[in-house]
């Protein structure tokens, strides 16, 4: 282990500097450890220092909860106190030394990090270790466990199920998870939230800026100087960007010309250089876009004799003069696609037949719909049946959009049947699926359904089957081969890949849709 440098002793002492970033009283402490057997020293699993604007209320070490098993012969603890402000920095200049802890905490090899900014986003993983850390975010200083020889039985490949369970029982206990930090797990870390400043934005009406509020902490006595940066990023692209001074008021704005994209904000101290708050993300410019709206009512149906209850959302489409499409929009619309494309990366190619289910299987087409079905749903499949249909379309969210299912009554076998009794055995299994989908139990709310099927002289024999996303002029079609049918998805060998051509699936689903458009053809549409 190197010697502790000198920036790494004054990181400690610019963050607890009077009116940088906090106003600061005491620490909150909340160690987490493993108790081992035959009287061992305690190991660190994860500690935490906080601190705090409040004055100390308790000294004294508790116990959250009970301890709980690891296994037969380790058990892990949770305990809280508070430190004053002198005795956290004595800890603090312990590690740097590698002295550890304290006496009672097994020592081990820490390396200390210069400090660290952690913004208030919800989708950076330390949040999930850190404690509220909210609005301006917080710096740490972390003591990090490299080797991490004493918490090896933790960490082991054969023991990862039982670490997951061992973070859930903590979670339950007290805000902190470590399941998606084992990294972290054997750390110390100081936290300092920023308490000095609470700045809100908004855009400007005009929508070339953003306009920031500053509620500075009461007890401060001197408004530092700041610089306010403001980025916009659309596709990559820089669209406006500006560095400016803080003018010390509660209100600023900052005009950069363009906000299309997402926008950065950052204010930072000038000296020392500190930042007070960032923001990434976006405003919302108008509401002139189609807005789904959660329905009171579920969809309701029955399959095999249980209800199902699926929530349903419609689109409230206002009347109003048409518009001139943007630049920015037609960004978007491309944006939106790729987007889309990143989702359904996991699913683009999937081998069944290994382990897998139908219930998988069935899972799976549902949640492609889940992200799909903006436009529509077609499913393709020449051995399609109700029942299918029941387990998949019916569980399409989107209220009104065009449902369509074609099948080709294969399950009807032709073997050994004159053209008559073949026929009549297709018009009774019309009959059958057509009065499984007008069950009484079925609600059929915001169902937009049609289901045809091929039968004497009209259209043509399929054998492929095909999962398909119409498009429009703002998203491409998708489409997927499904490699059997429904009734035996995810049972045998098979495999769902999304196609390299989906319009051309379209097109011809369409094709043989319109060759279906035949009274008989109609095995059931929802009113």
């Amino acid at each position: 282990m190197e010697k502790p440098t000198e920036s790494q002793k004054t990181d400690f002492e610019i963050l607890m500097e009077s009116g940088n970033i906090g106003l600061y009283q005491s620490c909150e402490v909340t160690q987490i450890f493993l108790m081992p057997g035959n009287h061992s020293p305690l190991v660190n699993i994860f500690t935490l220092i906080v601190f705090q604007d409040n004055q100390l209320t308790r000294l004294e070490e508790s116990f959250l909860g009970t301890r709980i098993s690891f296994d037969a012969l380790q058990k892990v603890g949770i305990k809280q106190y508070e430190l004053s402000i002198s005795e956290a920095a004595k800890r603090f200049d312990r590690l740097i030394v590698h002295k550890g802890w304290d006496d009672k905490l097994k020592s081990s090899t820490l390396r200390p990090i210069p400090k660290q900014y952690i913004p208030s986003h919800a989708e950076v993983p330390l949040n999930n270790a850190l404690k509220n850390n909210f609005d301006g975010g917080s710096y740490i200083l972390e003591f990090f466990d490299e080797e991490k020889k004493e918490v090896a039985s933790l960490l082991e490949y054969k023991v990862r199920e039982k670490f997951d369970q061992l973070c859930d029982c903590i979670g339950k206990q007290i805000p902190i998870n470590l399941a998606g930090l084992r990294d972290r797990v054997g750390n110390i870390i100081f936290q300092f939230p920023i308490t000095i400043v609470d700045i809100s934005t908004s855009a400007l009406s005009s929508w070339t800026g953003v306009h920031l509020n500053f509620a500075w902490n009461g007890k401060l006595t001197t408004i530092p100087d700041c610089i306010i940066q403001l980025d916009a990023m659309l596709d990559g692209n820089l669209m406006g960007h500006i560095k400016t001074d803080y003018n010390k008021q509660e209100q600023q704005s900052v005009d950069i010309r363009n906000l299309e994209g997402k926008t950065y904000v950052r204010v930072e101290r000038k000296s020392p250089d500190l930042i007070l708050t960032t923001f990434d993300g976006f405003y919302i410019r108008d509401f002139n876009f189609d807005q789904l709206i959660i329905n009171n009512e579920p969809r309701i149906f029955e399959i095999d004799g249980r209800i199902e209850r699926v929530q349903v959302s419609s689109a409230e489409r206002r009347q109003r003069a048409a518009q001139e499409k943007r630049y920015e929009s037609h960004i978007r619309s491309r944006l939106y696609e790729n987007d889309l494309a990143r989702l359904r990366q996991n699913l683009r190619f999937k081998q069944y037949g290994r382990g897998t289910t139908h219930e998988e299987g069935i899972n799976d087409i549902r949640e492609l719909i889940r992200r799909n079905e903006k436009i529509g749903v077609y499913l393709w499949d020449p051995f399609l049946s109700a029942n299918d249909i029941l387990h998949t379309l019916y569980y399409s969210s989107n209220a009104g959009i065009a449902l369509r299912a074609i099948t080709g009554l294969k399950t009807v076998k032709e073997e050994g049947n004159g053209n008559e009794k073949l026929k009549s055995r297709k018009h009774k299994l019309i009959a059958e699926y057509r009065e499984l989908l007008q069950n009484p139990a079925n609600n059929n709310f915001g169902l937009n359904l049609e289901f045809r099927c091929r039968i004497d002289q009209h259209g043509w024999a399929f054998h492929d089957r095909f999962l398909i996303f119409p498009g429009n002029s703002d998203h491409r079609a998708v489409a997927y081969s499904l490699g059997t049918s429904v009734n035996s998805f995810g049972k045998e060998h098979h495999i769902l890949q999304e196609v390299s051509n989906p319009q051309r699936i379209a097109d011809a689903f369409e094709e043989l849709w319109i060759e279906l458009n035949h009274q008989d053809c109609i095995v059931w549409k929802s009113q």
